[in-house]
């Protein structure tokens, strides 16, 4: 369990980094990022520091070193270093991150991966939490799973269902009301299936918001070679061809790098650093691969219908990170994200000559 919190707080540290690209009304990013109006629509924010006090009429996705979450809305998808969730009024809540409070909150069913969680708010149903430590005070009109090593249930908390607690865990209970407690090997495969699903769901969110935010910046940044990317055919054909260049790309490249690294050392041919910084560009750009592939498709399916290139990127993003979600299907819409994106990097990097 640490070691998923631990690559989860690594995932995090993604989002902290400053913006200073454009706001629009569903898509709010910079250094500081504020909400306080209605907004009638799903909003993305993203900043170091997020402030969001707003009623809004869809889903919040926000992500920030440090976040402080209040007002209403659908559904709350939070990540970050710092998250304070305060008179929150939401049907579903996900939230990751280091040091977590939720209080004085209306929440139906709650996820929460991080270091240090304190829940001080009822909850309508369900409770899912994986961290290292969690206290919890309120009522639970449902069942509480715990994946923790250090649990304190305070005083005045009732749980109508089950509190479900490893075994080898720290349990307090200062008097709490719980109809009932069950202690698990923390190697019981039902449980740990129950606990990868949360984290699963918590890292592809981290993920998601992450890929979003450094998307933002790309098109904040690199305009000319978006503009590039927003001319190509929009094809099956197109789609189809520069797919399977990329999962050529996808092992020549390691491949000619290795050559390359060999020739220098036993020949010095080569110089060294040029193979080994190759080698990192490659794995750049297999991680960043989803912001050139969701900008084609997102141009080719949704221009008309969003106006707003910073729209078209989340939207796609996010979709792209789900459709990897669904077995059998998901691992295909993950190469082909990753083939077709490499291969737009690397025309970028080797254009083409002009016939014209």
């Amino acid at each position: 369990m640490k070691k998923k919190i631990a690559i989860l707080l690594v995932l995090l540290m993604a989002l902290v980094i400053p913006v200073n690209a454009k706001s629009m009304d569903a898509f709010k990013s910079g250094e500081i990022v504020k909400l306080e109006e209605e907004l009638d629509s799903t909003t993305f924010a993203a900043g170091r520091k997020v402030d969001i006090k707003s009623k809004i009429k869809g889903i919040i996705f926000a992500a920030g070193e440090t976040l402080k979450i209040a007002g209403e809305n659908d559904y709350s998808f939070v990540a970050g270093k710092d998250i304070a969730v305060d008179e929150i009024v939401t049907k579903d809540a996900f939230i990751a991150g280091q040091d977590i409070t939720i209080s004085n909150s209306t929440i139906r069913d709650l996820y929460v991966a991080g270091a240090i969680i304190t829940i001080d708010s009822d909850i309508s149903r369900n409770v899912f939490v994986a961290g290292d430590t969690v206290a919890i005070k309120g009522k639970i009109n449902g069942d509480v799973n715990l994946a923790c090593d250090n649990i304190t249930i305070e005083e005045g908390t009732e749980i109508t269902g089950t509190l479900r607690v490893p075994e080898d865990a720290t349990l307090k209970d200062n008097g709490a009301k719980i109809n009932e407690v069950i202690k698990y090997k923390s190697k019981e495969v039902t449980i740990n299936k129950e606990t990868e699903i949360v984290t699963d769901i918590m890292s592809n969110l981290t993920a998601c918001l992450a890929m979003m935010l450094l998307g933002f910046i790309g098109l904040f940044l690199f305009k000319g070679f978006f503009k590039k990317v927003d001319e190509f055919e929009k094809s099956p054909a197109f789609l189809t061809k520069y797919s399977i260049f990329g999962l050529i790309e996808l092992f020549a490249i390691p491949v000619c790098a290795t050559i390359g690294l060999l020739i220098s050392i036993m020949a010095l041919m080569i110089p060294f650093p040029i193979v080994i910084l190759s080698l990192i560009l490659y794995g750049v750009m297999i991680y960043l691969s989803a912001i050139p592939t969701a900008y084609y498709l997102g141009n080719w399916f949704l221009k008309d219908k969003v106006k707003n290139e910073y729209g078209i990127m989340a939207l796609t993003i996010l979709a792209l990170y789900v459709g990897r979600m669904i077995p059998v299907i998901g691992g295909l819409i993950g190469l082909i994200t990753v083939c077709f994106g490499l291969a737009i990097y690397v025309k970028a990097l080797i254009p083409t000559k002009n016939t014209k």
